[in-house]
């Protein structure tokens, strides 16, 4: 889990609840998803009633899995702030380069079709034109990274349908976003709590109204650091796996089937622009970082579809 089990030292203790405080916080906030009513010009009543319900229905689901067992409960609200926090600040941060934005889903696209956010590379597209990355962000178990692997090779092999993200909006444009590339992207629980942690400093300085000078520097020092993260280094390098996995599997792939085609071109320009920002970036080391649980289960299980 992502925490350590209280009943050990005292100090541990002390951090364990600071942690539980600070997920606590992140999660206080309503996040500001699509709202499904505002796309009932575009699907009509009906489609948007019925999509609300199986939202619904599957958040619900989701939520009785961890009732009655607190740990996991826990664990789910850690997983929940993690990905809140990537969310929000992945892009804010620079982290896929200056012009990058996540967009988060309806909760229709994250528990229907397991789409987190949308990460934009680039300003240049309008609407489904977009060069985007249909992100989900993990630190679960390796199993169940392996299992999202096999969908998202489903979907860009042609075994399935493509992703799509069906309740998309950002700035004057509101629709669906078609055949995104799906990647899976994360830590594991020790380096995510170590986000977790200091995004907790950060956030307790920025609800100061008055702070002092020495509180400024150390805000300021906080954002720095978490700007040069190796955390970006490593979702750069889970990325460019799964896209360098995805060539690999389209390289022979019949040039008459449009869609296959489409999507090997779509792989072929977002691997042009995650391959320059990695350059960029080439002088953050991975550290400690480099024997993270979710980066090995990325890297093992892209080497084996070979």
């Amino acid at each position: 889990m992502p925490f350590e089990s209280f009943g050990g030292s005292n100090e541990r203790d002390l951090e364990n609840r600071a942690r539980i405080k600070t997920v606590d916080s992140i999660l206080k906030d309503n996040e500001q998803r699509p709202k499904l009513d505002n796309f009932k010009s575009i699907y009509g009543d009906e489609v948007v009633k019925k999509d609300t319900e199986l939202a619904a229905g599957l958040k619900k689901r989701f939520e009785q899995r961890y009732e009655g067992d607190g740990e996991k409960r826990m664990g789910q609200r850690f997983s929940a702030a993690f990905e809140r926090v990537f969310k929000q600040w992945a892009g804010r941060l620079g982290w896929f380069g200056e012009n990058s934005e996540i967009i988060p889903t309806s909760e229709y696209d994250d528990y229907v079709n397991g789409v987190d956010g949308v990460l934009v590379l680039n300003e240049e597209k309008k609407g489904s034109e977009y060069v985007a990355l249909a992100i989900d962000t993990t630190h679960a178990g390796g199993d169940r990274i392996e299992e999202k692997m096999i969908r998202a090779l489903d979907h860009i092999t042609g075994k399935t349908k493509p992703v799509i993200v069906k309740y998309f909006e950002r700035k004057n444009f509101r629709g669906q976003l078609t055949n995104s590339i799906p990647v899976i992207i994360g830590l594991d629980n020790q380096d995510a709590n170590q986000i977790i942690d200091t995004f907790g400093q950060i956030l307790n300085l920025l609800k100061q109204s008055k702070r002092t000078p020495r509180q400024d520097e150390i805000l300021k020092e906080k954002l720095e650091m978490l700007k040069s993260h190796p955390a970006q280094a490593v979702f750069l390098k889970e990325i460019h796996l799964q896209l360098d996995m995805y060539q690999r599997l389209l390289a022979d792939a019949d040039p008459n089937d449009e869609r296959l085609t489409a999507t090997k071109n779509h792989v072929d320009n977002i691997m042009r622009l995650i391959s320059a920002i990695a350059k960029e970036r080439a002088d953050i080391e991975l550290g400690e970082l480099e024997n993270d649980s979710v980066l090995r289960t990325i890297t093992e299980f892209c080497q084996s579809q070979r």
